[in-house]
């Protein structure tokens, strides 16, 4: 029983010491008892005070007319103190985590003191000591954006700031804004302010204990306009500036030539010199593959490929498509119109980026969020786009890889079979997919039998071996 109440005895008279008052048998006697109010056992306070008399453990309540006697004999009734145990003990505990509370605010109030200070005292390192790879954040409107020391003197300090202010988007690496800064033909305008004015804002926002009322808070403002607040600084060191300068440069490349990929998806001839060598490799050891007409070979390729479902799909079209008739035989030299015509023929199958034939615009609709640099000569860029062969529309992200070749920035094709590989991912997903694997398999197979519906050349009529659906 979690809450109610049992009565304790206080004090305890033997039958001889109560005969003058009243008979009782020699084994019985009288008690001061107390009736406790618990929560699980635990006594929090005392309904009632009585006079019982005890028979064998059980308590019977006395007249009140013998309890006065007892009393004027005896001595009042009274509660002990660990009647009220359970309030004692909760006033204990308030006190003790009050105290507790105490002490760990003021460890974290002195921590955060210490910290501040500390970082006071970095801060005035740097205005004191300024550089020209300071770098300044500065929040307007609550957008960060980030301003530049451009020179400086023994009392203030010069800043190069964007004109108009470039804010850093939510997916945007500040690296962008600090080499646009860095950029020779940025636009920026040069703005001063006194060390005395930004070393008293910072001395504000490190001492919590001192009015600040003479200090200038709208400082960063005069950088950018009204409500603008500082939020960070940082130094770099000028390989990582030049590093970022130069990544900057190379972005602007590779965007231009994802862009030119785009306008020209659907166009094998503008398409083909835009390629990485590995999107013609890949392209060229698939046909080859599929020339020797040898199913566990070719199952081979298809497996070792990134996006083995996307890649079947094109296996399969090779295969009982483009070679039916072909006069194409093991071992034989692939000339650049052969492959042209290969890869042509691949653009109607319609996977990843190689052609989106549904789209008249299609730049537009692929966002850039993010371009990693991998060493000198590799890009990856990730993009979005919504799907193109599923029922609901999902936005699909997806990373599509350039490799700068002979000073140019030029696709890999098979980095973009992703797109489609996720959404196949999305459609055999166990518990929430259309299909499982196998059935989607089985849909590409009868997909190409039917794009078949009838005789070869030879006069036989073509459809996917049985293997492939094992």
């Amino acid at each position: 029983m979690v809450f109610g109440y049992y009565t304790v005895g206080v004090e305890r008279y033997s039958s001889t010491q109560v005969a003058h008052l009243f008979q009782i048998a020699p084994h019985e006697y009288v008690e001061k008892a107390v009736k406790l109010g618990h929560f699980m056992y635990i006594p929090f306070f005392p309904i009632e005070k009585m006079w019982v008399l005890n028979k064998g453990g059980e308590r019977f309540k006395i007249k009140y007319e013998v309890a006065q006697q007892l009393e004027r004999q005896f001595g009042a009734l009274r509660a002990p103190w660990y009647a009220f145990a359970g309030l004692i003990l909760v006033g204990v505990l308030y006190v003790g985590y009050s105290i507790s509370g105490s002490i760990a605010q003021n460890k974290w109030t002195s921590q955060r003191q210490t910290e501040a200070q500390n970082l006071l005292a970095q801060r005035m390192v740097w205005v004191n000591e300024p550089t020209a790879h300071d770098y300044y954040t500065l929040k307007r409107n609550y957008e960060p954006f980030v301003v530049k020391v451009n020179s400086f003197t023994r009392d203030s300090i010069e800043f190069l700031v964007p004109d108009p202010i470039r804010t850093l988007n939510f997916n945007e690496k500040k690296d962008y804004l600090i080499a646009y800064l860095n950029e020779p033909d940025s636009a920026a305008v040069r703005k001063k302010l006194a060390k005395v004015d930004i070393e008293k804002y910072f001395a504000s926002e490190a001492d919590w204990n001192t009015a600040t009322n003479d200090v200038d808070h709208s400082i960063w403002g005069r950088l950018a306009g009204e409500n603008t607040k500082f939020e960070t600084v940082e130094r770099f060191h000028a390989d990582s500036v030049a590093r970022w300068v130069d990544n900057n440069r190379q972005a602007v490349d590779v965007k231009a030539a994802f862009s030119q990929y785009l306008a020209n998806i659907n166009n094998i001839g503008a398409t083909l010199p835009l390629l990485d060598t590995a999107s013609t490799t890949f392209f060229k050891r698939m046909l080859e593959t599929a020339v020797t007409d040898d199913i566990d070979q070719m199952k081979a390729f298809v497996d070792k490929s990134s996006a083995p479902l996307v890649t079947l799909k094109l296996m399969l079209y090779t295969q009982y498509v483009y070679l039916d008739g072909s006069r194409l035989k093991p071992g034989q030299h692939l000339s650049a119109q052969t492959l042209e015509d290969y890869m042509f023929m691949l653009k109607l199958v319609e996977q990843g980026l190689w052609t989106i034939a549904t789209d008249t615009d299609l730049a537009p609709s692929l966002p850039i969020q993010d371009i990693t640099f991998v060493g000198e000569d590799k890009a990856v860029l990730r993009v979005s786009k919504y799907s193109n062969i599923l029922k609901e529309p999902n936005n699909i992200p997806f990373d599509v890889v350039f490799h700068k070749e002979v000073g140019a920035w030029k696709i890999n094709v098979p980095s973009t079979f992703h797109y489609t590989n996720l959404q196949i991912q999305l459609a055999t997903q166990p518990g929430t997919g259309t299909m499982n694997k196998q059935a989607y398999k089985k849909m590409v197979i009868d997909e190409v039998n039917q794009f078949l519906g009838g005789e070869s050349k030879d006069g036989k009529k073509r459809e996917v071996a049985l293997e492939w659906l094992l």
